[in-house]
């Protein structure tokens, strides 16, 4: 449901800790959420390692608390698996099966942890084994998608992602990466095609209208640049760079007056942003409150 709908549910977790501290389901939901955005954050390129750590820390605090409680095991054996602590992995996963003999006959992700932090080539040919087990599960193929994308393999992420789509065409996560991995790989028109797939398919994902805007700008299409960044702030005001591109693109449509708010926005959220600074004096000189200054040219990016 995007990225706002995430941070609603953290704020009223971290509301439930201040309401009562050291609840037993607060740990559990709370680490959760941060699996949740470990996989937000996998999916569109980032390190998915700090909030897979914080899971981690919750479920153990989870365990600690209810250590005959095989789910507790059993999430923090799948944390820990997806931060490459393999043996810590197996170890909680057999103290789950120890609990509850069931969980003996759940696969997860057979061979996915079996790669380690760091361990790309191990990784990749684990999901190869799980692809080869499950060739329909277009999670598989978007995971592999981002890794080899990771190691900067284009061609093979741009296949996996179109492969990922093949099975589940209504997949956003798999539109956005592979508009991420061909504007890499210099195919900006095929990027602006398959961010606009993903806006058609989620219109409240913010990246989607963050990538598409900038290559818009870059393409000289500098209305629907401002179009795209009008929903991005719309959509995450508190992100910083969204103002400030938009601030950048009023200005070079003449708007400095606009510019000069945005870009006001922007250093309100981040005040080291010295390009917003930047920006902003050149927005000032060319506002109508400095009739008769000479007009600036525009920094090279």
């Amino acid at each position: 449901d995007g990225l706002p709908l995430l941070r609603e549910s953290e704020a009223d977790i971290e509301r439930v800790f201040e309401l009562q501290p050291g609840v037993r389901d607060g740990y559990l939901y709370r680490g959760a959420l941060a699996a949740i955005w470990a996989v937000y954050a996998l999916r569109h390129g980032e390190d998915p390692g700090p909030p897979y750590a914080r899971a981690v820390d919750d479920f153990a605090e989870l365990a600690r608390l209810a250590p005959a409680d095989a789910d507790a095991w059993f999430h923090r054996s799948k944390a820990r698996a997806a931060a490459g602590d393999v043996e810590g992995a197996r170890s909680d996963r057999e103290r789950a099966i120890e609990i509850d003999p069931a969980y003996a006959g759940i696969d997860y992700r057979d061979g996915l942890d079996a790669g380690g932090a760091g361990d790309v080539d191990g990784e990749l040919e684990a999901l190869g084994r799980a692809i080869e087990k499950d060739p329909a599960d277009a999670d598989l193929w978007l995971i592999r998608g981002v890794v080899r994308r990771g190691r900067g393999d284009l061609e093979g992420a741009i296949a996996d992602y179109g492969k990922a789509l093949e099975l589940r065409p209504d997949y956003v996560a798999a539109w956005y990466n592979r508009g991420n991995a061909r504007r890499e790989s210099g195919d900006p028109e095929g990027a602006a095609r398959d961010f606009g797939a993903a806006i058609d398919l989620d219109p409240t994902e913010p990246d989607a209208y963050n990538n598409r805007g900038v290559l818009r700008r870059e393409a000289g299409d500098l209305q629907g640049a401002l179009a795209d960044f009008d929903r991005l702030v719309e959509l995450d005001p508190g992100r910083a760079a969204g103002h400030a591109r938009r601030g950048e693109v009023r200005l070079e449509l003449g708007d400095p007056t606009g510019a000069v708010q945005d870009l006001g926005a922007a250093i309100d959220l981040d005040p080291d942003d010295l390009d917003a600074y930047q920006e902003r004096s050149r927005a000032w000189l060319e506002s109508g409150d400095h009739r008769g200054t000479p007009r600036v040219a525009r920094r090279v990016q």
